[in-house]
């Protein structure tokens, strides 16, 4: 039987607990995770392996690189790549800070488990509206 590819996620987090935390619910529910906790390495990961990514796990409160260009740097680099925000700010205070720019989800802090894994597949579900299935029969 062949292997599956898991859906993968680059996750940024500059909160090292929080990243291991996430990357333990992703790898439970299914997902293939990749951690990283600073801006410079999640571009390095994008600009390296950015074609096998499924989406990004963005928090908006990077310590010492505004979430705002962390976004924007990641458009640039890969402007298809599903967008997921994590922040501790109220949900009307993100869009706030994002000023229109589209996400694939907002996931507030704290979170429960069920509540990650399920905004994720929801995004990318809506995200792959009207594309042809890569399944096969």
């Amino acid at each position: 039987m062949a292997d599956v590819k898991k859906t993968k996620f680059l996750v940024i987090d500059d909160d090292q607990s929080l990243l291991e935390l996430i990357g333990i619910i992703l790898d439970t529910a299914g997902f293939e995770s990749t951690i990283v906790n600073n801006a410079p390495d999640a571009l390095k990961a994008i600009a390296e392996d950015g074609q096998n990514l499924d989406g990004v796990i963005l928090d908006l409160n990077i310590q010492d690189f505004p979430g705002e260009r962390m976004f924007d740097d990641i458009r640039r680099l890969a402007p298809e790549l599903p967008i997921f925000i994590t922040s501790g700010c109220l949900t009307e205070e993100i869009h706030e800070r994002l000023e229109g720019r589209p996400v694939d989800g907002i996931i507030t802090k704290p979170f429960r488990s069920a509540d990650l894994t399920s905004k994720l597949k929801t995004g990318l579900e809506q995200r792959h509206i009207g594309e042809p299935s890569s399944e096969s029969a």
